[in-house]
């Protein structure tokens, strides 16, 4: 999803392709937020197979946003120490948009809420 979503963005630098696809993520994120909500709930019921299978999908955009940083570092545009856990941590914030959107709504639109995240994750690593 996130990878098609980068090559339609073409030769952007870095800081605009990782801010475009925050975005995009947390936009599928609260698009999904009834699916993942469900998920969330009954996730102790599924089978370990499920489970699996649930789990390798946020492991791959939690590699892509790894990958994301790790080439912006590369080219000097980021600095981060710790990709693995900067991008777990843009992955739990997609999360939380989701998990505590009764709370969160009350203070932000979707978008004012990725726009602060997004600019608290680039003041971190610019």
């Amino acid at each position: 999803m996130l990878r098609s979503y980068l090559r339609k963005l073409g030769n952007f630098s870095k800081v605009e392709s990782l801010r475009s696809c925050i975005a995009e993520y947390f936009r599928t994120q609260d698009t999904a937020a009834d699916y993942l909500s469900f998920f969330n709930r009954e996730i102790a019921h599924f089978s370990r197979e499920d489970r699996q299978t649930l789990l390798k999908g946020q492991m791959e955009v939690q590699s892509f946003f790894e990958q994301l940083l790790q080439e912006g570092v590369n080219t000097g545009e980021f600095k981060v120490d710790e990709p693995v856990l900067l991008s777990h941590n843009i992955l739990m914030a997609g999360h939380d948009w989701v998990v505590r959107s009764w709370f969160l709504r009350q203070h932000h639109t979707l978008e004012e809420y990725t726009e602060e995240q997004t600019e608290m994750i680039l003041r971190l690593i610019l």
